[in-house]
């Protein structure tokens, strides 16, 4: 099989995040973990599709874990460990700078 393009590693954020995303492994927690460390280094295109993915998660999980207990902690963003590690990620996003504004916070 040919591709008719280099793939760029920041075409695969996108869907590897949507992969990992409720996954409950170790695996999941180092991708959310290095999308934080490198947040301010992704294309603008591609943060803006994983904020508003991850985004809608944390208000699925959110309304889960209000409405419902799960005896086994699992919930749409995973147990309390790999929403941590969603919530780093959440946290670079909010707080890096704009262009038009550098002591900004990006919009949501």
């Amino acid at each position: 099989m040919e591709l008719d393009h280099e793939l760029d590693r920041n075409e695969l954020l996108v869907p590897a995040t949507r992969y990992y995303i409720g996954r409950m492994t170790i695996a999941a927690v180092t991708h959310a973990r290095a999308l934080a460390a490198q947040w301010q280094e992704i294309p603008q295109n591609v943060r803006n599709s994983l904020r508003a993915d991850l985004g809608d998660a944390f208000r699925y999980d959110d309304e889960l874990r209000t409405n419902t207990k799960h005896a086994d902690g699992c919930y749409y963003l995973g147990t309390d460990i790999e929403r941590e590690a969603w919530e780093d990620v959440r946290k670079a996003w909010l707080y890096t700078p704009t262009r038009e504004n550098p002591r900004s916070l990006e919009n949501d």
